[in-house]
């Protein structure tokens, strides 16, 4: 059987600080990789669909990278059809109505706005979590 893999695209030390904190709290058993460039992010989810011992469960996703800007990222990864039923979540700092409707409108399964408390993150990405790697069956 293949081990599940989350891939985290995040190019902010703190928040992958959190994001680690909030995933060994939250004790849910899968690989986790991460990435601060999304053209790096975006090989390796290419090489994991080939082929590779892991099932590709969830991408977190930050919509400000400093190399291929998360829309794009999004973008590609939706536009390919190897690529677009991988279960992408955003996880961002934006609120604003035009990032919420590009995202929705280019196939996101999700959108957390990244709360200021570690209680809510934990709150918000343990929903997501739960659903996308232990509910939801892909």
């Amino acid at each position: 059987m293949t081990e599940s893999l989350v891939i985290v695209i995040e190019d902010n030390d703190s928040d992958i600080f959190l994001i680690k904190e909030v995933l060994a709290q939250l004790g849910i058993g899968v690989a986790v990789e991460y990435f601060q460039y999304g053209g790096e992010a975006l090989s390796r989810i290419r090489e994991v669909i080939v082929g590779s011992s892991y099932s590709l469960r969830l991408v977190l996703l930050d919509l400000n990278l400093p190399d291929i800007d998360g829309r794009d990222l999004l973008r590609q990864l939706k536009g390919d059809e190897t690529t677009r039923w991988i279960p992408v979540v955003i996880v961002s700092t934006s609120n604003s109505c035009h990032d919420l409707q590009f995202c929705y409108s280019n196939h996101v399964n999700s959108y957390i706005v990244k709360p200021m408390g570690f209680e809510e993150l934990k709150q918000k990405l343990g929903g997501a979590f739960r659903y996308w790697v232990e509910i939801n069956h892909l």
